[in-house]
């Protein structure tokens, strides 16, 4: 369960991943693969989901499929809220 929570944050933080940690490794390997502007996210989305994994291995939290889906979930967070709300308050989605 540790191990869910864990993903949970680092999929969360995968936007403010993109600037720190996304950016540089992309410059960094920029000779040998193009990284296109556009797939920053997903080096970010990738780099949150590596530290999940490592973080829950150091601590024995979870397994592959909890950090995985932690992870995607959320990176999906915010959105996923709203639509529980709208579902509870009875609005139309967006």
């Amino acid at each position: 369960m540790f191990g869910l929570l864990i993903s949970l944050v680092a999929g969360f933080l995968t936007p403010y991943f993109e600037k720190p940690l996304a950016e540089p490794l992309a410059k960094a390997i920029g000779q040998q693969i193009k990284i296109e502007h556009s797939e920053m996210r997903l080096l970010a989305f990738m780099l949150a989901l590596l530290i999940a994994a490592v973080v829950c291995a150091a601590l024995d939290a979870g397994g592959m499929f909890s950090v995985v889906i932690g992870t995607s979930l959320g990176y999906f967070g915010t959105r996923i809220v709203e639509m529980v709300k709208a579902a509870v308050d009875g609005r139309p989605k967006d």
